[in-house]
Formats: structure tokens, sequence, C-alpha cells
């Protein structure tokens, strides 16, 4: 209900139904919610085919691994041990040569 005095000092009333307002409020909230409800399952798809680019690189090394006989894999694992250790030595040795000169 809305109650209004005018210039001259007469007032008036404007009533409105309690169903009509009720029946605009749902409306509303219908036409707010739509939207969102209709991003949400694309998002979804969207973001399952983001992870799943970003793990297919994962999953075609794991299928090479799958592939290779367990003693290549024991092998480039001694390999790159060897390496690293190579790496280190030079590292280490590189820096007992500079502090000695």
């Amino acid at each position: 209900m809305l109650l209004r005095t005018r210039p001259d000092g007469s007032r008036f009333a404007v009533t409105q139904q309690t169903e009509i307002r009720t029946e605009i409020a749902g409306d509303m909230a219908v036409r707010t919610l739509l939207p969102i409800a209709a991003l949400v399952p694309c998002l979804l798809l969207m973001t399952a085919f983001v992870i799943a680019r970003s793990f297919r690189p994962m999953l075609r090394l794991a299928g090479d691994l799958d592939a290779r006989r367990v003693d290549d894999v024991v092998r480039c694992r001694r390999r790159a041990r060897r390496a690293s250790c190579s790496r280190s030595l030079a590292r280490s040795t590189g820096c007992w040569g500079g502090c000695a000169s």
C-alpha cells in the first residue's frame, strides 16, 4: 500500500494485490536464473575440454612408457642417473678449479 499526501493536504492510497506482486517476483526470478542455468552446462563442458587437452601430452607419454619393455626403462634410468652425476661432478670440480686459481 502506498499512501501520499498532495500539496493541497488531501491524501490518496494505492494498493496492489499480493498475488500479483508474488507473480511478478516469480517471473523476475525465473528470468534471472534461466541464463545462469543455461551457462552452467556450457562451462562444465568447456572445463572438461580444456582439462582433457592439457592432459593429452601426459597420456601420450604414459602410453609410450607402457609400450616400452621394463629393461628399456631401467636402462634409461641408469643413463639419466649417470648423466646427472656427471653434471654434478663437473659443476663441483669447476667450482674447485675456479676457487683454487
